[in-house]
């Protein structure tokens, strides 16, 4: 009968615990830091998706405005407008003089479209030196009024904001719309 013995000295091939452990730790960190960097790429595409939402809203009420859009029952208005309110709703208004135009509250009949919100945790805000979260554009020229609203240049600017990433919507005097980062 023959008996072989294993040798003691040979080593056993593979990886061992501690090894592994080493190796998942690091990938996960890695992982981790990737996933963060991703982060502000995010916010700014949401910040995007939002400053394009609104932009084409402004545009729709100035189209309104350019077209002379009549409001079935009413007859033609004096401009709509665009306004804001608790940093994250908006709507496009009509309004039939100018007194009404600049009045603060405008009831429920002069509006065009329901609120809109600019969600995605996106806040809305103008300079704190502006008196008002409304401008709106004059039949049949389609400019801003009033053009005492805004900086010195005469421009309205608003900007949106997303853990502290920002960009900006400016509509001059003559109603040109700007896309800012």
């Amino acid at each position: 009968m023959k008996v072989t013995m294993k040798n003691q000295n040979q080593k056993k091939e593979g990886f061992t615990l501690i090894e592994l452990m080493t190796v998942i730790a690091i990938f996960g960190i890695m992982v981790s830091v990737v996933l963060i960097s991703f982060n502000p790429i995010k916010n700014q595409n949401k910040l995007k998706a939002v400053q394009t939402e609104m932009v084409s809203t402004i545009k729709q009420a100035q189209s309104y405005a350019l077209q002379g859009k009549a409001i079935p029952g009413v007859g033609t208005p004096k401009g709509y407008g665009f306004e804001f309110f608790s940093n994250q709703q908006y709507r496009i208004f009509y309004c039939m003089s100018e007194a009404e135009c600049a009045n603060a509250s405008l009831d429920a009949s002069h509006v065009v479209t329901d609120f809109s919100t600019a969600d995605r945790g996106v806040t809305l805000t103008v300079p704190a030196d502006f008196t008002t979260t409304r401008f709106y554009f004059d039949i049949p020229n389609g400019n801003r009024l009033p053009e005492s609203f805004g900086d010195a240049a005469g421009n309205f600017k608003m900007t949106l904001s997303l853990s502290g990433t920002t960009r900006d919507i400016t509509i001059s005097k003559s109603g040109s719309i700007i896309e800012q980062n």
